[in-house]
């Protein structure tokens, strides 16, 4: 087995993983500090898990680990029940725990704002299947007011341009735009 795919299968079961836990976890009072982000997402929430609050998580952004604490007896024993289930799950590896499932929620939502404000003002937005994370957009108001009925006109345009040559290879954020806040728009494609 080479590098390559030893790395892909990780990357999968880092995806499965999210994809199992992500939907029971519900971030609340979320602040984001983009500015003191260095290494890592500096943040604070309050984490709930299947609707019943375990915690308060924060990472101050200087690359460390995210510290989810409990205040009160009942949510430390949810926390730890939580912890317990995520660390117990097949694809959880050695390090992976809560603190992963919150990290992967922190970024989804932070990504997903960046998407909504990729199709502010009247915006054509897409990402590529290949460079998922890499938002390209056109400002065409007429087009985007219309959307989706006016996506052949579109595509046709884009083609035309050379700004898309393979349509399969295209995901339009326009398409997607009434996921919820938390869940990445992008993240649709890679899950």
């Amino acid at each position: 087995m080479s590098d390559n795919e030893s790395f892909d299968e990780f990357s999968a079961q880092l995806d499965r993983l999210s994809a199992a836990f992500l939907p029971r976890l519900t971030l609340k009072s979320f602040k984001h500090a983009a500015f003191l982000s260095e290494e890592t997402n500096a943040f604070s929430a309050t984490v709930y898990f299947d609707g019943k609050r375990v915690g308060h998580a924060k990472n101050e952004g200087h690359g460390g680990s995210t510290d989810i604490f409990a205040s009160k007896g009942a949510e430390r024993e949810r926390l730890t029940a939580a912890e317990a289930e995520v660390k117990a799950h097949d694809d959880a590896g050695p390090y992976c725990g809560l603190d992963y499932i919150v990290d992967a929620a922190v970024e989804r939502r932070i990504r997903a704002k960046e998407d909504q404000k990729a199709l502010r003002g009247g915006k054509i937005a897409w990402t590529l299947v290949g460079s998922p994370n890499e938002i390209t957009s056109v400002k065409w108001p007429t087009v985007a007011k219309d959307w989706p009925q006016s996506k052949p006109e579109f595509m046709a345009e884009a083609k035309t341009a050379g700004w898309i040559s393979d349509p399969s290879a295209v995901t339009f954020l326009n398409d997607t735009v009434s996921l919820r806040d938390t869940v990445s728009l992008r993240d649709t494609v890679s899950l």
